[in-house]
């Protein structure tokens, strides 16, 4: 297993408030205590990169205007916290995001990479209330 990528947009939190009245004012009781879902976008990488190709990749392909970027190895992750779910395409899946990455990659001179996308989405409680 590899490097772990997320991107945030610096405005999740806004967005994230948001979209928790969203789903409160759509689906009602069935979101009962819902106070923000907030997004980020996951790459999942088959191979550890160096510090140097991390940082290669940081700037090709995040916005520091506007994203923040948080490299994890797989030594370094840690369980998933309550709230929070990770989708990511299965192998073997059309990827067009992981593909876009994977040549974004090749641009800079990295050695090949294989790259599935996804999504991790942290659900926060509605006042004091835990999920």
């Amino acid at each position: 297993m590899g490097n772990r990528l997320e991107v945030t947009e610096q405005s999740a939190h806004e967005t994230g408030i948001r979209l928790g009245s969203t789903a409160r004012a759509v689906l009602g009781d069935r979101v009962a205590g819902v106070g923000s879902i907030e997004g980020s976008a996951l790459y999942l990488l088959d191979r550890v990169v160096s510090q140097e190709e991390a940082e290669l990749l940081t700037k090709s392909l995040v916005d520091p205007a506007t994203q923040t970027a948080h490299w994890s190895t797989p030594d370094a992750e840690t369980p998933l916290q309550p709230g929070t779910v990770e989708v990511v395409l299965r192998a073997g899946v059309t990827d067009p995001v992981g593909a876009a990455f994977e040549q974004a990659a090749a641009i800079v001179g990295m050695a090949p990479v294989r790259v599935r996308s996804g999504h991790r989405y942290r659900v926060g409680a509605e006042g004091p209330a835990d999920l």
